[in-house]
């Protein structure tokens, strides 16, 4: 007999999402032993809304630089959570900063984005409060705060790269916003050399921003991954761009893409999706 989601206790469905959750950090540290056994390392959970629970990892480990890449960063969902935003992105990182300066950490990198610039999302401006937090830290301690911003990681958690690799898999349609959205990428392996250049070569208080250089069409690269995986596009996988009589709605189509990422066609009644904004 199989089961249809709907006859799932819900509480047994959210404990399965977290036991996902749970592999995923198993996978992490079978990794890290299978592919650097020879590094000294220990693996921790932990939320950084938890004060005392950072307070018990900063007095146990000592740390001496902290790299802080802890954060929700998915423009829709923080829409719809706001409160969940503010928790982690400021709350959790206030957390951290406070700690670094009461153990006398030598220098904290924060991982922040590219839409903390001028932001129009929840998401951004969390992220932006968090970065002046930091930032303004660097006079009440000997701790050094330096802050890294970022566009779009190819292959990292929530990127276009593994949506638009599922919605292949799947048959499509491959899901675009517009025809003219271009987007900066940059890999995880350059995102990882980069930060590990800032936390050694920045001083006292600088924001870098990345060159990450030529931006690319998303339809291109939606097209480019349709033909590497062998099929034609519009033919065997169809991409979805908003129809002629979104692009006409203009100002509440633009205003629901940058807040929300996808909004519904009222000509065709699809909601209109996304990659990370």
């Amino acid at each position: 007999m199989s089961l249809k989601k709907s006859h799932l206790n819900p509480h047994y469905q959210s404990r399965r999402k977290l036991n996902l959750g749970n592999l995923a950090h198993f996978e992490l540290q079978n990794q890290l032993i299978t592919e650097f056994s020879d590094l000294n390392f220990e693996i921790v959970i932990g939320d950084i809304r938890s004060f005392d629970r950072m307070k018990n990892l900063f007095t146990s480990f000592k740390p001496k630089y902290v790299f802080h890449a802890a954060a929700y960063k998915h423009v829709p969902l923080m829409e719809d959570n706001p409160s969940e935003a503010l928790l982690t992105n400021i709350r959790g990182t206030k957390n951290l900063v406070d700690l670094a300066i009461d153990n006398i950490v030598h220098k904290f990198v924060m991982i922040s984005t590219d839409k903390a610039v001028n932001p129009t999302n929840v998401m951004g401006a969390s992220k932006r409060i968090a970065e002046i937090y930091a930032q303004s830290s660097n006079s009440k301690g000997n701790t050094k705060f330096v802050t890294t911003r970022f566009g779009n990681v190819l292959g990292s958690n929530g990127s276009v790269i593994p949506l638009f690799k599922r919605q292949i898999e799947q048959g499509g349609p491959i899901t675009v916003t517009d025809d003219r959205v271009t987007r900066f990428f940059m890999t995880i392996p350059e995102a990882c050399q980069l930060v590990l250049e800032a936390g050694a070569t920045g001083n006292h208080g600088e924001i870098y921003v990345f060159d990450m250089g030529k931006p690319v069409k998303i339809i291109d690269l939606a097209i480019n991954m349709i033909r590497l995986s062998g099929l034609i596009e519009n033919q065997d996988i169809e991409i979805n761009n908003i129809c002629e009589e979104c692009k006409k709605e203009d100002e509440s189509v633009k205003q629901n893409l940058i807040m929300h990422g996808y909004k519904i066609c009222k000509s065709c009644n699809l909601a209109k999706t996304i990659f990370p904004i």
